[in-house]
């Protein structure tokens, strides 16, 4: 089952291909892990640093019918990782995708 991702922005303007890139993310997720029934992507800027870029904060909400959620939130750390939106979304799907895998694990024990 394909999910529909909802996508917002906070602290940021839309951005449509910011939007489109989580979107891609999303259809790889639920073609892997297709018993997901619902997943929100919420794309931030918590701090505004004058001098330097500022980071981005990644929080994913996935639910899955008989299991438990799947939250990824994505701080922005001490280095340049999440300076860039892309990667800060990137980061945060690898992490979905290894906490469903986890879930699809114990599920098969």
């Amino acid at each position: 089952m394909k999910v529909v991702a909802q996508v917002s922005f906070e602290g940021l303007e839309h951005s449509d291909a910011v939007a489109a890139r989580i979107v891609e993310y999303a259809n790889k997720l639920s073609a892997h892990h297709n018993r997901i029934s619902s997943l929100r992507v919420v794309v931030s800027r918590p701090q505004h640093r004058h001098h330097k870029g500022d980071a981005f904060q990644v929080r994913i909400h996935a639910t899955i019918p008989d299991a438990p959620d799947v939250i990824v939130t994505r701080e922005p750390s001490g280095t340049a990782a999440h300076d860039d939106v892309y990667a800060a979304v990137s980061d945060a799907f690898r992490i979905a995708n290894q906490q469903l895998q986890d879930i699809v694990g114990k599920r098969n024990e």
